[in-house]
C-alpha cells in the first residue's frame, strides 16, 4: 500500500486540494492507520503553531485589571436604594391613579357581563359517553 507524503497531508491541513484529490485522500485515512497516526501528528504539531504566545495570558489578566475601576461599595449601595425608592414611588403613584380614574372599574365591569358558559368536566364527559354506548 503506497503512504501519502507529508507534504500532501499539510495540503490536505491547509484545504488546498482540489476535491478530487481531497476525496482520494479521505478515503485513504479511513483505510490506512499508518497514513491517520502521521496526519493527526501533523493536525497536533500545526495546532501548536498556531497557539497563542506564552505571554498572551499575562498581558490580557494585566489590561483586565487595569480596565476595572475600583468601586466603593458604600456608594452602589445607596444608589441602588436611591433607585428602588423611586421606582416604588412611582408604582404606588400609577396604581392610585389608575384606580381614581376608575379604570379597575371598568376591568370588572367587562368581566361581570362576559357570559362564562358552564363546561362539563372532562369526567361528566367521559361518563357521559360510556352511558350513551
Amino acid at each position: 500500500m503506497k503512504h501519502i507524503p507529508k507534504e500532501q497531508m499539510n495540503l490536505y491541513i491547509l484545504d488546498q486540494l482540489t476535491d478530487e484529490n481531497r476525496k482520494t485522500m479521505e478515503n485513504h485515512l479511513y483505510s490506512c492507520e499508518a497514513c491517520l497516526d502521521s496526519y493527526l501528528q501533523l493536525m497536533e504539531n500545526s495546532l501548536v503553531e498556531d497557539s497563542v504566545s506564552d505571554s498572551f495570558t499575562e498581558k490580557t489578566i494585566a489590561s483586565m485589571q487595569l480596565d476595572s475601576k475600583p468601586s466603593s461599595k458604600s456608594s452602589n449601595a445607596s444608589s441602588l436604594f436611591s433607585k428602588s425608592i423611586i421606582h416604588y414611588v412611582l408604582a404606588a403613584g400609577l396604581t392610585l391613579i389608575l384606580m381614581f380614574s376608575g379604570v379597575f372599574d371598568n376591568m370588572i365591569s367587562l368581566t361581570d357581563r362576559a357570559e362564562v358558559s358552564p363546561k362539563q368536566s372532562l369526567t361528566e364527559q367521559l361518563m357521559k359517553k360510556q352511558i350513551n354506548y
